[in-house]
């Protein structure tokens, strides 16, 4: 007579149908089952709340990146032409290093900076990694422009003799000289707008090569006009006050004897008269 385990008379006894025991083939079909259909349930996508997250998580971590290749070129010297850490920078090509290290490339030319990218409208609206641009006549180019910071500062390479900083936006000399600033957008539209920056440049380029004394003529004319506005700026009044002075005459007028001489020359001639 065969014994049986106590402890599996026990399980038996607690299930009365016995059709699940753990031994048992239908307790594994089950199992198989649930098995086979959790790997295949399919897997849910994310809402897009999550994918939102996602997309701003993104692009703050871009901006901080953006700031913090910036900082690193604190102290750096101001070279004109500069374009690296090893040469040194000037203002615009600090910004185009900057983003170079994040992967987009901007406009070489501050001037040409302020058109590339997407508004910014108030300085309020301002976030870290814009653009801000100035219209500085102590750059040789006219404008100057560098990376916003956050709290109302932004780095930038100012002008030579001095190096790589941080200054406040409400700083008196760049208030008043405030031109806008310009968010590079971060969806791939920014690669298209650099080509179109390119063939814009070509253009320029051709123009130049067409007519080569045009350019210098203007520059020359604009330094012209310059100085004059510099000259005259200085005194204001003399341009006025010789407006209104009389012209000297080119002849000058007969000088009249003294009034003794001139009657004893008369009292002369009546006595040589019969």
């Amino acid at each position: 007579m065969k014994v049986q385990n106590p402890r599996v008379a026990e399980i038996t006894a607690a299930s009365p149908q016995g059709l699940y025991h753990w031994w048992s083939p239908s307790f594994f079909f089950a199992a198989l089952i649930l098995i086979f259909g959790a790997s295949c349930a399919p897997m849910q996508s994310p809402s897009p709340d999550d994918q939102t997250a996602d997309s701003g998580n993104s692009l703050r971590q871009r901006e901080t990146d953006v700031v913090a290749a910036a900082r690193k070129n604190l102290g750096i010297p101001y070279r004109f032409g500069g374009y690296s850490p090893q040469t040194g920078f000037d203002c615009s090509g600090l910004v185009c290093w900057t983003y170079e290290q994040v992967g987009i490339n901007l406009p070489r030319r501050a001037r040409d900076q302020i058109q590339f990218g997407q508004p910014v409208a108030k300085k309020e609206d301002l976030k870290p990694g814009d653009i801000v641009v100035f219209k500085d006549r102590r750059s040789r180019t006219g404008w100057h422009s560098g990376i916003y910071s956050g709290l109302g500062r932004f780095i930038h390479s100012p002008s030579q003799g001095k190096v790589v900083e941080e200054t406040s936006l409400d700083d008196q000399y760049y208030a008043r000289r405030f031109a806008g600033a310009r968010r590079i957008p971060r969806d791939g539209s920014d690669k298209a707008m650099y080509v179109a920056y390119q063939e814009q440049l070509k253009a320029e380029k051709s123009a130049s090569a067409a007519n080569p004394g045009n350019d210098k003529a203007q520059a020359a004319k604009a330094n012209k006009n310059n100085k004059s506005k510099a000259k005259n700026s200085k005194h204001p009044n003399k341009a006025g006050k010789a407006a209104l002075a009389p012209a000297k005459s080119r002849k000058v007028a007969a000088k009249s004897p003294p009034p003794g001489k001139s009657m004893q020359a008369a009292k002369t001639l009546a006595a040589t008269k019969p």
